[in-house]
């Protein structure tokens, strides 16, 4: 790098990209993808149809954010007892 040269972000710029239809469609697949996990290792099988765990995405101030959630009372009574939205999403 050249002696005496800057660098400025550009904060609107990365803004927008942040906010971008890609970054967002690639925050839906992956919050899907946990969703499933979630729907998966859900340990409550009352009735097959019932999904209890969902997922979207926001958009912030800033950025856009991939949720998951629980959906239905079971599904929380099922995350407090075996902490399914931790495993399903890897942490």
């Amino acid at each position: 790098m050249a002696s005496g040269a800057s660098v400025r972000t550009n904060a609107r710029g990365i803004i927008e990209t942040l906010k971008s239809s890609g970054v967002k469609q690639f925050l839906k697949g992956q919050a899907d993808a946990a969703r499933a996990r979630c729907n998966a290792a859900y340990s409550y099988k009352v009735d097959p149809d019932i999904e209890p765990y969902g997922s979207n995405v926001e958009e912030h101030r800033v950025t856009a954010v991939g949720r998951i959630y629980t959906y239905t009372e079971l599904g929380r009574l099922d995350n407090l007892e075996n902490n399914t939205l931790k495993k399903g999403t890897g942490w």
